[in-house]
């Protein structure tokens, strides 16, 4: 039968299958008159977001009026495939009134069906298939999967009756205000934290910070990160084998953004490290860098792994110092030996140190334990959704 696994108890009978032509309409409106000067851009965890924004910086040509006009409510289809996204991303425009888009997305508008059930079913996997089916063999142009416009309008899709449309839909929007919310928590929390930072450090061409503990006064003084950190090469701990699986013990990380790349079965070659003994993994070329206290392995070279040169430092100070250099390399190079290693930082007593590295800790920890929280919602709406829809 044609019904999902899962299903609120008042529902039954099987789901429709319709064509996606039959219940949106295409949108190919121009913004000939320049009505919006805002370019946007599909993320596929973030959705429709503004070039500035993502990229830092406006990608699209100077002349937007050849390009589409989307409306708030309306969606688009991203045809770049990337990691986690095989056939692309459907999105929905959500944080503003109206936006454009290069003519290379295919924008639609919901008509016979709810546009929030149509939304959530898109974040699922089950279209997946449909476009496998119609994306020409072996034709991936520049990251761009080759699919026919009027054929993927011809894609079955799965849909209930609406009254249980609408009843999936404030389920999943419940969810989606949870994490929202939980987000916003965690943003507040860095935003304190980046204040506390401002004020807890020496500000340029100062010696004293404009906020202390009670207790400490005086200069701080003058240190090279160099003197602080000395660093490990990785090659020894670099993972023989990518076929991660969550069932295995020891994480691979990358000092990038994703940091945990997966787990690993490997026994050997694994980089001991605790909460006693932690470490910092800092990324060569992009200089982004993360606190390490738990045993791991790596994926590539392209690090150093960071370690207190004295006991007269304080490990998670010393980490907060890294942390708040903002450099951007201006080359591809190491960055850590040819750069980091010659900064000048200014440096405290240990006491003092001792009393900072503590309270930003404790900030990152409930950071951290937010994070979990979303992470706990994110995993369970995406079980309800590959369950919730067909």
């Amino acid at each position: 039968m044609n019904v999902p696994k899962l299903r609120f108890k008042e529902f039954g009978g099987e789901w429709r299958s319709v064509s996606l032509d039959s219940i949106v309409e295409r949108v190919v409106r121009k913004n000939k008159q320049l009505e919006s000067k805002l370019p946007l851009t599909i993320s596929a965890d973030r959705g429709l977001v503004d070039q500035i924004t993502y990229f830092n910086k406006n990608v699209s040509g100077k002349d937007l009026s050849g390009y589409y006009l989307l409306k708030k409510g309306e969606f688009t289809y991203n045809k770049s495939y990337s990691n986690g996204y095989p056939w692309g991303a459907i999105k929905r425009l959500e944080n503003y009134n109206q936006g454009v888009l290069s003519t290379l997305y295919i924008c639609f508008k919901a008509t016979n069906i709810d546009e929030l059930f149509l939304k959530h079913y898109f974040e699922t996997t089950h279209w997946h298939k449909e476009v496998s089916m119609i994306a020409a063999e072996g034709a991936r142009n520049h990251g761009l999967l080759n699919i026919p416009v009027n054929e993927f309008f011809k894609i079955k899709l799965n849909i209930p009756e609406e009254w249980e449309q609408r009843k999936i839909r404030n389920l999943f929007e419940k969810i989606n205000k949870k994490i929202k919310l939980q987000q916003q928590k965690i943003d507040l929390l860095q935003e304190q934290k980046k204040g506390y930072m401002q004020k807890m450090f020496p500000k340029a061409g100062e010696t004293q910070p404009e906020m202390r503990f009670e207790g400490f006064t005086g200069e701080w003084e003058e240190r090279k990160l160099g003197d602080l950190l000395k660093y490990e090469q990785p090659t020894k701990y670099i993972v023989e084998s990518t076929n991660y699986n969550d069932s295995n013990e020891t994480p691979v990380l990358t000092a990038g953004k994703s940091f945990i790349l997966g787990y690993t079965n490997e026994i050997s070659g694994i980089k001991e490290a605790s909460a006693k003994n932690p470490i910092i993994i800092f990324d060569d070329f992009t200089t982004s860098s993360h606190y390490v206290d738990f045993s791991f392995k790596v994926k590539s070279s392209a690090m150093k792994l960071l370690y207190l040169t004295s006991s007269d430092y304080d490990f998670y100070f010393v980490f907060n110092v890294l942390k708040k250099f903002e450099y951007v390399p201006e080359n591809h190079e190491r960055q850590w030996i040819s750069k980091f290693a010659k900064f000048k930082v200014l440096v405290p007593v240990f006491n003092e140190q001792e009393k900072i590295g503590a309270f930003f800790k404790k900030i990152d920890d409930n950071i951290y334990l937010q994070q979990q929280k979303i992470d706990f919602y994110k995993e369970q709406k995406k079980g309800l959704m590959q369950q919730m829809f067909i």
